[in-house]
């Protein structure tokens, strides 16, 4: 039975699904970062373990734009976590006001059955009523 709700929990639920890809690329974004600040820290460890066995090799400035590197992808992976945070509470959100939206719709479509029901229950008793307070007619 539709309801006056109904666009509604559709643009909800389109929201939802909205937020959830969202959320689903903001999670393999958070991956990538990760993966790449795994490899920047075992570059790292590799460019030290070459540095102390070869004493007459700089590594400085490689080592220099590596910890850069490492920063700013710890940054990436800050902001990539607070967006991933508020994406989460939108999607709690949106979600918490389709669940309200499908209750009243659920309250809508209850009082509209109700209302039949009563409404046939009154003409049944009607009829009923009616039977039974009709007087037999006397003939003269």
């Amino acid at each position: 039975m539709p309801t006056p709700y109904d666009a509604l929990m559709r643009l909800r639920q389109r929201e939802v699904d909205d937020l959830r890809i969202a959320i689903s690329v903001q999670i393999d974004q958070l991956v990538s970062i990760e993966n790449r600040h795994t490899v920047i820290n075992a570059a790292l460890a590799q460019a030290q373990d070459v540095t102390a066995s070869e004493v007459l090799l700089n590594t400085q400035s490689y080592m220099a734009r590596l910890r850069a590197e490492r920063d700013a992808v710890t940054n990436n992976r800050k902001m990539a976590g607070a967006r991933l945070s508020q994406l989460r509470d939108n999607a709690v959100e949106a979600y918490g006001a389709l669940r309200a939206i499908h209750s009243a719709a659920d309250d809508y479509r209850s009082d509209v059955e109700r209302s039949a029901a009563q409404a046939d229950q009154a003409f049944i008793d009607d009829l009923v009523g009616g039977r039974g307070s009709r007087r037999p007619q006397r003939r003269r």
